[in-house]
C-alpha cells in the first residue's frame, strides 16, 4: 500500500498469507466422498469387487468435489481450486489400499462372509489466487472421509441342477 494511503488509513494493508489460506482451505466444506461398487449392493466371497468414488448417479468424486470456490479473507477475494490427490480405501475386513488420483477403480477380494463397512478417505491439495493474481499452490493438504457403506459379503453355495 502506498505510504500516502497508509498514512490516511492509519494501518498497513492486510496481507493474505499461506497460513491463512491453508486454514481457509481446510475449513471448506469439501466433498466427503461416496462409494460405488461393482457388483452393486452386495458381493461374494472370493469374487473381485470393484470400488470407485462417486455418487449413485454415476458422477465421480472429481466432478463432485473439484470445483473452484471463492472465500473472503481479510476483505480480499481468494479463489481456491481443490484437487483430489489420493484415495485411501478401507474395505471393512482389516485391509486398506491407497491409490493416487489417476488410479480410477480399485479392486478387492473378500475371503470371508461379513457385512463390510467400506469407507474412502480423500486427500486434497489446492491452488489459490488472491484477487487477479496468478494461481499458486497451497502448502498443505486436508482430508475428508466418506460415510461408511455397509456391504454384505455372501458365501455362494453350489447347487446341482437337474439332468438325467
Amino acid at each position: 500500500m502506498p505510504a500516502q494511503v497508509e498514512a490516511l488509513c492509519g494501518q498497513a494493508a492486510a496481507v493474505v498469507t499461506q497460513d491463512l489460506v491453508l486454514r481457509a482451505f481446510r475449513e471448506l466444506p469439501l466433498y466427503r466422498g461416496g462409494i460405488r461398487t461393482d457388483p452393486r449392493n452386495w458381493t461374494l466371497v472370493n469374487l473381485q469387487t470393484f470400488f470407485s468414488c462417486g455418487d449413485p448417479a454415476g458422477r465421480s468424486c472429481v466432478l463432485l468435489g473439484e470445483g473452484e470456490r471463492t472465500v473472503v479473507l481479510l476483505g480480499r477475494q481468494v479463489r481456491i481450486r481443490p484437487r483430489i490427490v489420493s484415495y485411501r480405501w478401507q474395505f471393512g475386513d482389516g485391509t486398506e489400499r491407497t491409490v493416487t488420483a489417476g488410479g480410477g477403480r480399485v479392486g478387492h477380494v473378500y475371503r470371508h462372509p461379513a457385512t463390510a463397512a467400506v469407507s474412502v478417505t480423500l486427500t486434497w491439495t489446492a491452488e489459490f489466487a488472491v484477487g487477479g493474481q496468478p494461481f499458486q499452490p497451497i502448502a498443505g493438504t486436508t482430508t475428508t472421509a466418506s460415510p461408511p457403506l455397509a456391504l454384505p459379503v455372501r458365501q455362494a453355495r453350489p447347487v446341482l441342477v437337474g439332468g438325467n
